[in-house]
């Protein structure tokens, strides 16, 4: 998959079996795809092992990234309109690298694949999202404070505030967060 792709506009990437380790370095793929404003990346891609151009990007969909890739494409990929990250833990506990504000991502959804163990690398106090109208996020974990101070600073006008796997009811968030629009509660 390496050269130029000057029409490719979208791609959906999926591994079997492979792992990053295999690979000494990245290397350079798609590069050259100036078109390409559309991803989705399958359980097995490896940020460390490919290079895309992020930049570009104004759909992104990733499954099993580890906490420190979704920094990582966070800070690349501030073009972003819509992003999904479906997150699982990293073996050790890192705190989130600064991401530069994205003015253009109104739709975040983030999935860990544990509720208990994701978020020890403080998300929110490394965004700012003053475009976002649609937010979906797992409650455990999530501080409620860490979660308000993030919509206060990126002045948002969030319609849609979607909480999965809550212990908590919609009068809680609707205390802390009286100026979303919608919200939506999903219990465990």
């Amino acid at each position: 998959m390496q050269g130029e792709m000057p029409l490719l506009r979208h791609l959906t990437l999926s591994y079997n079996g492979f792992y990053h380790r295999a690979t000494k370095g990245p290397p350079a793929i798609l590069e050259h795809a100036p078109l390409l404003t559309s991803v989705v990346l399958g359980a097995s891609f490896m940020v460390d092992c490919m290079q895309l151009p992020w930049g570009n990007l104004t759909y992104l969909e990733a499954r099993c990234f580890f906490e420190y890739e979704c920094t990582y494409v966070l800070r690349a990929a501030t073009n972003l309109v819509y992003c999904k990250l479906n997150i699982i833990q990293n073996q050790t506990s890192m705190v989130a690298a600064s991401v530069p504000v994205h003015l253009h991502l109104r739709n975040f959804i983030l999935c860990p694949e544990d509720h208990n163990n994701v978020w020890q690398w403080g998300l929110f106090d490394s965004l700012t999202l003053p475009a976002l109208r649609t937010l979906q996020i797992p409650q455990p974990n999530t501080p409620l404070d860490s979660l308000r101070a993030f919509l206060l600073r990126s002045q948002c006008t969030l319609e849609e505030l979607r909480i999965t796997g809550a212990t908590s009811t919609e009068a809680v968030f609707r205390e802390v967060l009286p100026a979303v629009g919608t919200i939506k509660v999903e219990p465990v």
